[in-house]
C-alpha cells in the first residue's frame, strides 16, 4: 500500500460487483484522477472486474473481507449497498470506524408482512435499523426533504446523517448527439432501465404503471421504446413474467423492447427525448411513496447522451429539469395531449439540446458534488 497517496477501499453489495452498478465506476474514476489509489476488495464467488480500481483484493468469504478491512490501513471504506444486501452493510457498519454507506432503494412504507410476500424476506428491516444507527454518514439517492422527514423521524437518527448524493455524470460518456430533425409525426421517446413484472401486487409496486403509460402515449401515436440491458432483456422474454408487454411488443406498431448495452449512449442517436419513470403518475402504491423522491440513474444516463427529459411533476428531479431547462415538465393531463405538449419547434427542441449539455457539466463528479466523500478523508 501506497505511504503517498491515501487508500480508499471500495467494497461492493455483499462483496458482490453488480455490472450494471455504474456509479461505482464513475466515483472510481474520479477518485483515481484525484490521485487516491482505490482498491476494489470483493469475494472470491465475484466474478466480474473492476476497470477503474487500482488493485483487486480477493476475499474467501464475508468474515476474511471484514478482518482485511480491520487490519489494513485504509484511509477511507465506500460500501455500496441496496435492497437483500443491508444485513452484510449493517456487520460492516458495526465492525469498521472509517466507513461510508451509498445506498439505493430502501421503501419504508411497505410492511414487513408486505415486504415478505413480495421479496420473500424481512431481513432487511432489521438491518437497516443497524445501519442507519450505528453509521456516521449515509449517502443515498432520495432528497434531502425526504430522508430528513421520513428516514430520520422513523429510525430516531440526526438528519446531518443522510446526504442527497445521486448519481452523477462523467465526462468520459458524453456523446454528442448530433443534430436531430425535430418533427411532431416523427416522434420518438426513450425509457432506458429494468421493467417491472405485471405480476405485482398493484397496490404496493408500481410493475403495472408503465403498462399504462405504454398505451396512453402510444393511442397517441406517438413512437416509444423500452431499451433494457441484456440480461433484463433475456429474462422478459424468457420468465413468461412480462407478457403483457410482449404483447404490446408484438401488435403495437408504436413500442418495442429494444436490446441497450453498458453505458453506450450513442444507440439514443434516433430519440428526442428521454422518460424519467413514468410519464403518467399518480403516487398512490406504497413503492412511488419514495420513489418520487429519487433521483435514479437514467437521470445522468440521459444527460450522457445528450438527451433532453420528460417527467411528470410529481418527481422531486422535476424541479431541475424545469430551472435549467433541459426537458419538459408534464402533468398527468399533459400526458393525455402529449403530442400538443410536445409540439414545439426545431429551434426550441435544439436550445433544450444544448442546455443538456451545459447542464451536465454541473451535474458530475467534480470536487463540490463529491465533498460529502472527500470531507470523510
Amino acid at each position: 500500500m501506497s505511504l503517498h497517496k491515501k487508500c480508499i477501499a471500495i467494497v461492493p453489495p455483499d462483496g458482490e460487483l453488480k455490472k450494471q452498478d455504474f456509479a461505482l465506476h464513475r466515483i472510481c474514476r474520479y477518485l483515481q484522477n484525484k490521485g487516491f489509489e482505490v482498491n476494489l476488495v470483493k469475494l472470491s464467488t465475484c466474478s466480474l472486474d473492476f476497470e477503474f480500481a487500482h488493485h483487486t483484493i480477493v476475499l474467501p468469504n464475508k468474515e476474511e473481507l471484514i478482518v482485511h478491512l480491520q487490519k489494513s490501513a485504509y484511509d477511507l471504506v465506500i460500501h455500496r449497498s441496496w435492497m437483500h444486501a443491508y444485513s452484510f452493510a449493517a456487520v460492516l457498519a458495526e465492525n469498521i470506524e472509517n466507513i461510508i454507506f451509498y445506498i439505493k432503494d430502501w421503501m419504508v412504507e411497505i410492511s414487513p408482512k408486505e415486504y415478505a410476500f413480495v421479496y420473500k424476506t424481512i431481513e432487511d428491516y432489521a438491518a437497516i435499523e443497524k445501519l442507519f444507527l450505528a453509521s456516521k454518514r449515509i449517502l443515498s439517492h432520495y432528497s434531502d426533504a425526504y430522508t430528513q422527514s421520513v428516514w430520520s423521524q422513523r429510525y430516531g437518527v440526526s438528519n446531518e446523517k443522510f446526504v442527497y448524493f445521486p448519481e452523477f455524470t462523467d465526462s468520459i460518456y458524453y456523446h454528442e448527439k448530433g443534430e436531430i430533425l425535430y418533427n411532431i409525426a416523427n416522434l420518438r421517446l426513450l425509457a432506458v432501465g429494468s421493467l417491472g413484472p405485471t405480476s405485482q401486487p398493484c397496490e404496493i409496486a408500481d410493475g403495472k404503471t408503465f403498462l399504462k403509460n405504454v398505451q396512453i402515449i402510444t393511442k397517441q401515436k406517438v413512437s416509444i421504446d423500452k431499451m433494457v440491458l441484456p440480461n433484463t432483456y433475456e429474462i422478459i422474454f424468457s420468465s413468461g413474467m412480462f407478457n403483457d408487454y410482449l404483447y404490446e411488443n408484438s401488435f403495437n406498431d408504436y413500442f418495442h423492447i429494444v436490446l441497450g448495452s453498458e453505458l453506450n449512449t450513442h444507440a439514443t442517436d434516433k430519440y428526442h427525448f428521454g422518460i424519467y419513470q413514468q410519464l403518467y403518475f399518480k403516487a398512490d402504491t406504497k413503492e412511488s411513496k419514495s420513489m418520487i423522491h429519487a433521483d435514479v440513474s437514467k437521470f445522468a444516463y440521459y444527460l450522457e447522451a445528450g438527451l433532453p427529459i420528460l417527467v411528470n411533476e410529481i418527481f422531486s428531479i422535476s424541479t431541475l429539469v424545469a430551472e435549467y431547462e433541459i426537458g419538459i415538465v408534464v402533468s398527468n393531463n399533459d400526458v393525455k395531449n402529449l403530442q400538443r405538449v410536445l409540439d414545439i419547434s426545431q429551434k426550441e427542441y435544439a436550445k433544450l439540446v444544448m442546455n443538456v449539455k451545459e447542464f451536465r457539466k454541473k451535474f458530475s463528479y467534480r470536487d463540490e458534488t463529491m465533498k460529502p466523500i472527500l470531507e470523510m478523508l
